[in-house]
């Protein structure tokens, strides 16, 4: 595997300097957070069928959960409970106190998603044979919608053969191997956690066509900062902290890449202009050091079935993007309603500039 020279890169050290690059977003967005689950969330979570879950503890790696199998039960609106079935011994058994954790959840066929990040406890509750059952309680600290644009860009859900065969061999190991490198090198999707400077973790999807990432060499790897909201929550944690964890989809494999290490947001035009696509490049990147790489099979994207496209939820039946943002900015009144054609205008625009 060649390598590419970073020596070159400016790593940007502040969230002044990255302003400097991508402009500060409108405060208003800060609006569309919010810390109790609603009717919007409760609709897209009862339509999900799997979950992202990922942990501040790197171990655990990052589950997806069929949640047809093991749906969210609601506590109360800021509480909820899921149940999972793990084999021997699991990371999850071994942990005790309480973990900061971050979820995106997905609906097959529809672009938008869900971001929820906040507490869990995990209890384990009983042991048959080599199975365990453990009950994580999640206690809320955000909830919010995520655009469609890493859906679109990486045409996540237009598989175009259901036939696609899990080729990809089980390992664990502290760099990219062949075959590693060549499930990164062909992922155009993946879920980046990153974590702020008191643990609080987020998890953003990034998605673009054919490909997410450049493999500089068995131990870097960069990501492209393609337009966004500018809110760059990503981009602020990891000038604060480095630390990122990586979970690569594969559109038809029931295989995931967990890669984790310390990022840096770079600037340098020798590699970032490699990374231009219809003729415009990113204006800054995420340099991964890699510290540990991880490709196993997935029981929950594999018993969800979310490839599919037979079982694909229809876009109609899931309130639009635009709607569930525009109440969650400025309420259910006159005034969201009156907002939501705005912001389904700006939407649509930010769909057809996605570089």
């Amino acid at each position: 595997m060649s390598t590419i020279d970073t020596l070159s890169a400016e790593t940007i050290q502040s969230e002044k300097e990255l302003r400097q690059l991508i402009k500060p977003y409108p405060k208003m967005l800060d609006k569309r957070i919010q810390t109790s689950f609603d009717k919007y969330s409760n609709e897209f979570i009862g339509s999900a069928k799997t979950v992202a879950l990922m942990f501040s503890e790197n171990r655990l790696g990052c589950t997806f959960v069929d949640l047809t199998q093991s749906p969210i039960v609601f506590m109360s609106d800021t509480q909820c409970v899921i149940r999972l079935e793990v084999k021997g011994a699991n990371s999850l058994i071994a942990l005790r106190e309480s973990l900061n954790f971050s979820m995106y959840f997905l609906i097959p066929g529809v672009g938008h998603g869900l971001r929820v990040n906040g507490q869990v406890n995990i209890e384990e509750l009983h042991e048959e044979c080599m199975n365990t059952a453990v009950q994580l309680t999640l206690n809320i600290a955000s909830i919010y919608f995520q655009c469609a644009r890493a859906a679109v860009r990486s045409s996540l859900w237009d598989l175009k053969s259901t036939d696609v065969c899990d080729e990809f061999v089980v390992e664990t190991n502290n760099h990219l191997s062949e075959n590693t490198s060549s499930f990164a090198r062909r992922s155009p999707y993946l879920f980046l956690r990153t974590e702020n400077e008191v643990g609080q973790t987020e998890l953003s999807p990034r998605g673009d066509p054919h490909s997410m990432v450049t493999i500089l060499n068995n131990k870097q790897i960069l990501i492209p900062e393609r337009p966004g909201n500018k809110v760059a929550i990503s981009l602020r944690n990891i000038i604060s902290t480095g630390k990122v964890a990586l979970s690569f989809l594969f559109p038809g494999s029931h295989n995931v890449l967990f890669v984790t290490g310390q990022a840096r947001v770079i600037t340098c035009e020798k590699l970032l202009k490699t990374m231009a696509i219809n003729g415009k490049e990113p204006k800054v990147g995420i340099l991964v050091d890699i510290d540990h790489v991880e490709l196993n099979h997935s029981h929950g994207i594999a018993s969800a079935d979310i490839w599919n496209q037979k079982k694909h939820t229809d876009v109609s039946l899931v309130t639009p993007f635009s709607k569930a943002l525009s109440a969650h900015m400025n309420g259910d009144g006159l005034l969201g309603r009156a907002a939501t054609p705005i912001i389904n205008a700006v939407v649509k625009k930010d769909l057809k500039r996605l570089y």
